[in-house]
């Protein structure tokens, strides 16, 4: 190594980021292949290659009016809520700032000291590797994020498997980080992994494009044309994340395991969670219920917010055939299932 330069580790930015994460899809897979249906064609994948978009959850800048927005969005939020939004939307501006900055000191090297040579070696490849390692922050940080949570979460699929809810009737405390227990943990993974999905995002862009009230963007100096929905929907979604968390934990919502011993496996699709109250059909209808739905595997489930009493159900042929054809009518592009024969049955 040359004396005084830096070398970093050779960074690999992933641009497959998985809105479906994969060791869940592998409760449907044999050998990381699964079995999908998307417009009417079945076929067989891997789990790699499937419920991902190239650079999904890149972070994207906001600009003035943006901010504007995410203002007058949180206007009636307490002043707490608004000072914990804005502190996220600084923490994921921090490494776009870093890589602006290195950018720039970049070119103003090239320009000033270097305009009739190159660049030593030793210094452009040092630079190099702190460009790369900035994009990289910037490309996925949030994938990440939700990695780690899919990681710690994989603890209450196994119990969940297992049929075992303690985690969640008689919560543990312990090494639960921001969060007051194991069952508020395992609540916001739910919705956070209802609200981070391609068919949330692009249904809320939808949403927002076909409604804008410029009326309510001119009283608030707002310019409507530079307001970019799909950048404003990961900073919507994790305070309405973050809200819905504390609403469902604060009334001390209910969890109903469905175990599924019929001869018929419970499907998943592209919005593995879904609000049973919702109509995914539709942008224009918001539902004023929430009952969260989430099939764990071909032969368990979950409810969340659900009004039963009981803590485990056994699933009858109709119950199963009711929450397939649920997931089928909500699914956004792929419904995935263990069995191709499943797809004779429910497609689209």
């Amino acid at each position: 190594m040359t004396k005084g330069v830096i070398i970093l580790n050779k960074i690999d930015i992933k641009h497959k980021h998985h809105y479906v994460f994969q060791a869940y899809l592998d409760h449907w897979a044999k050998d990381d292949q699964i079995w999908c249906c998307r417009k009417n064609k079945v076929f067989l994948t891997n789990t790699l290659n499937i419920a991902q978009e190239r650079d999904f959850y890149r972070i994207k800048d906001l600009n003035v009016d943006e901010e504007k927005f995410i203002s007058v969005f949180l206007y009636n939020q307490p002043k707490e809520t608004r000072e914990m939004v804005m502190d996220h939307i600084k923490l994921m501006r921090k490494p776009i700032k870093w890589k602006t900055a290195i950018d720039l000191f970049r070119e103003t090297l090239e320009k000033q000291f270097y305009q009739d040579k190159n660049m030593p070696f030793e210094l452009s490849n040092t630079l190099e590797d702190f460009q790369r390692f900035a994009d990289s922050t910037v490309n996925d940080l949030v994938e990440d994020i939700y990695s780690e949570d899919e990681g710690k979460a994989m603890v209450f699929f196994n119990q969940i498997m297992n049929e075992d809810l303690s985690f969640f009737y008689n919560p543990s405390s312990k090494q639960e980080d921001s969060f007051c227990d194991s069952k508020q943990r395992f609540i916001h993974f739910l919705c956070s992994q209802h609200f981070r999905t391609k068919s949330a995002r692009d249904r809320w862009v939808k949403g927002m494009e076909d409604n804008y009230n410029i009326e309510i963007f001119e009283r608030y100096g707002i310019d409507a044309t530079k307001i970019r929905p799909d950048y404003l929907a990961h900073y919507v979604f994790w305070y309405i994340e973050s809200h819905v968390t504390d609403m469902l934990y604060q009334q001390n919502t209910h969890l109903t395991l469905l175990v599924n011993n019929t001869i018929e496996p419970f499907i998943t699709s592209d919005q593995p969670i879904i609000n049973m109250k919702a109509n995914y059909k539709t942008v224009e209808d918001a539902p004023d219920e929430l009952v969260f739905y989430y099939p764990i595997s071909p032969h368990h489930a979950v409810l969340l917010n659900d009004k039963n009493t009981e803590k485990k159900i056994l699933a009858s042929d109709d119950d199963v055939e009711r929450y397939n054809a649920m997931i089928m009518n909500s699914a956004y592009e792929i419904i995935f299932a263990n069995d191709r024969k499943l797809f004779e049955k429910y497609h689209f």
